[in-house]
Order: structure tokens, then C-alpha cells, then sequence
């Protein structure tokens, strides 16, 4: 699997953040693990880091390699090694995927990247101004008995403590964003709050359209949403990211689920002439 991303990336060959071979806006969310901080790196040349910052040796976001970029956000720990970035002339960083990170689900965070003064973008908000659409790559939740847990060794409560802040770290992410939008997909957040179509934040006017699309890997949600029936041999080993075994399974989930993607969920006003 490892050599497959780096095949991947290869074929950026030395394109650069900055370079005009890139076409669209571009933000791509890692972690720097030997400082602890999350990193946005993306390609607004109205940024304050996309040009060298005068008086500084640290490097501007348009000279980073967009493979460097794309290794660093993708080094799921455990799984990959951490790619390491120079940062500045005397001065590397330690990167990992952004999913250990608030950000593992990274709307909230384009949201303000595209609104926030300090990011200089200052796009206008409103439902018929602007969309954002996120795209989930599936989950599943794995239940412990509470005497298992008890049992654990503490590296291993430690490891899944981890797993499961980052799902309440996405979980809230969307709680956010239903919470300021108007949106045609959204989901239950709990059964106290509901789906919060009833709430807008400041109980003011929504500030984007926001639509979001992904699966569970859970048996009765497959047969009632997608019409599928998975084993319980598949469903265990289904969110596992290193079993390619699982890519046939994956591709036809997902073949099922951009069905669920409807036409009218997108205004005409943001159609593209």
C-alpha cells in the first residue's frame, strides 16, 4: 500500500503549490507532529504564508511539492511513516495525517479558510452564496463490552481514545455546520438534539448551503439505505485501511452510495455557466 501512494505521487512529479499547472483553490490539512500543530497549507496567493514573508528563511506554501504535501497528509500513524518537510533553510518538520487533528474532517475548517479576514479569501456567506459539499470516506463504530475496557492494556485504551476523539472531532464538525446552514442531507446528530433543521445559529438566516455525503459500515444502515447485505466477516475488517483485499467491497459501497447524491440538492444559482 505504501508503494502505491508513492507511485501516486510520483506523478506529481516537481509541481509545486504555487505552480500554474494547478487549476483550482487547493487546502491540504497535516499534522506536524514534532510540534504538535495542525498545518492548512493551501495555495491562495493573497495568503499570508503563500509568499516568502519578508525577514523570514521559513518556506512560502507556493514552493512546498504538492507530493510532499499530499505524503504528509495521507501518513496515517501506524500506518505510514511521517514524511519530513523542510519548513525553512535550517529547519525541518515531522508531518502526519491530518486525521489526528480537529480536522480530520476538514469542511469546518474550508469554511473559514474561505470566510476569515486573516485567510484574505473574505467570500460573502448566505445559503444562495455559498456551498459546501463534504464527502466522508465511511465509518464504523466499534463497540467494546465495558469489562473489556476494563481489562486493556493502557497503551491499548490509550489507542482507542485517540480513535475516538477524532470521531468527536468530526461528529462536532458537523454538528457546526448543520448548525449555521440550510442543508437538504442532514443527518441525526443524537437522539436529544435530532437533525437540528429546526436551529440556526444566532437564530439569524443560514450562512452557507452545506450537503454531506457518507456511509456507515453498519449492517442494517447498508440494507436500509444502499441495499446491500454484508458479511460479518466483511463489516469487521471493512474500515480497516492497510486490508486491499477490501477494495472490490469499497468500490461497490460506494458505486451505491453516489446514488444518493441528487440533482436537486444543488441550487441552480450555483450552477456553472
Amino acid at each position: 500500500m505504501r508503494k502505491a501512494l508513492e507511485d501516486r505521487v510520483k506523478g506529481f512529479g516537481d509541481t509545486k503549490l504555487g505552480g500554474s499547472n494547478i487549476l483550482t483553490g487547493l487546502a491540504v490539512v497535516a499534522k506536524r507532529l514534532d510540534t504538535g500543530s495542525p498545518w492548512v497549507i493551501h495555495n491562495n496567493p493573497k495568503g499570508r504564508y503563500f509568499n516568502q514573508v519578508e525577514g523570514s528563511s521559513s518556506t512560502p506554501n507556493k514552493d512546498y511539492l504538492l507530493s510532499d504535501v499530499v505524503r504528509a497528509s495521507t501518513a496515517a500513524p501506524t500506518y505510514f511513516e511521517p514524511e519530513m518537510i523542510r519548513v525553512s533553510d535550517d529547519m525541518e518538520g515531522a508531518f502526519v495525517d491530518g486525521g489526528v487533528s480537529p480536522h480530520n474532517n476538514p469542511a469546518l475548517q474550508l469554511l473559514m479558510l474561505a470566510t476569515l479576514k486573516g485567510h484574505k479569501l473574505c467570500w460573502p456567506t448566505g445559503a444562495d452564496k455559498l456551498l459546501l459539499v463534504s464527502l466522508g470516506t465511511g465509518s464504523k463504530t466499534f463497540k467494546l463490552d465495558p469489562k473489556e475496557v476494563m481489562d486493556n492494556a493502557a497503551a491499548k485504551l490509550g489507542i482507542r481514545a485517540l480513535s475516538t476523539l477524532m470521531e468527536d472531532a468530526g461528529a462536532l464538525n458537523e454538528l457546526m455546520l448543520q448548525w449555521m446552514s440550510a442543508s437538504q442531507t442532514p443527518r441525526e446528530i443524537d437522539s436529544e438534539i435530532g437533525d437540528l433543521s429546526e436551529d440556526i445559529l444566532g437564530g439569524g438566516k443560514p450562512l452557507l448551503t452545506y450537503l454531506r455525503y457518507d456511509v456507515k459500515f453498519d449492517d442494517a444502515w447498508l440494507k436500509d439505505k444502499l441495499k446491500l447485505t454484508l458479511d460479518a466477516q466483511q463489516l469487521d475488517s471493512i474500515a480497516e485501511m492497510d486490508m486491499a483485499e477490501n477494495m472490490d467491497t469499497l468500490v461497490k459501497i460506494g458505486t451505491a452510495a453516489a446514488g444518493r447524491i441528487k440533482g436537486d440538492h444543488f441550487g441552480r444559482g450555483f450552477d456553472i455557466e
